[in-house]
């Protein structure tokens, strides 16, 4: 009996170029979604860093100007609300990106590939009980007893004498 891929593919190979090709296509659809998610993510926090960054330095040119010029009091109100505009732009897109949902991209087709994965493949028999274990242990192997009139192959501890003593 041959597994219904193959019979599938023997018997009806437009289908399975059919389902390819929606697979490629289902595919490039979520790499693109994906791809613009992480842009828009991208984007956001990057304004979010940069406005922060000019909130600073505006607040810093603030500091400086007031204690150079003080002579009008309503120039303070400029001086503040320059670089607290940029602060709160940096804030709200800090929140927003902060609020973008995190996906993971190419669920669809994950879930996809496992409703093919349980329409062709057959389901999985259940593991065996543990009386049934079709690995049992490994015993340890058994040394051959040494024969009693057989010679010794095991190394000697003496040493050997290469030249004899004076």
């Amino acid at each position: 009996m041959l597994s219904p891929w193959l019979s599938l593919l023997l018997n009806r190979p437009e289908l399975v170029v059919d389902h390819l090709a929606a697979y490629a296509e289902l595919a490039s659809e979520e790499a693109h979604a994906a791809a613009h998610a992480w842009i828009r993510l991208a984007a956001a926090w990057t304004f979010a860093v940069l406005m922060a960054a000019v909130a600073v330095a505006l607040a810093g040119t603030a500091v400086m100007l007031a204690a150079a010029q003080s002579s009008h009091p309503w120039v303070w109100l400029a001086w503040v609300a320059v670089p607290l505009t940029a602060a709160a732009l940096a804030l709200a897109a800090w929140t927003w990106a902060r609020r973008m949902p995190a996906t993971t991209g190419f669920d669809t087709l994950r879930q996809q590939w496992q409703a093919d994965r349980q329409a062709f493949l057959p389901p999985h028999p259940p593991s065996p009980r543990p009386s049934q274990d079709p690995f049992p242990p490994r015993m340890a192997p058994t040394q051959p007893q040494p024969q009693a009139n057989a010679p010794s192959t095991a190394p000697t501890t003496e040493p050997l004498v290469t030249h004899a003593p004076d």
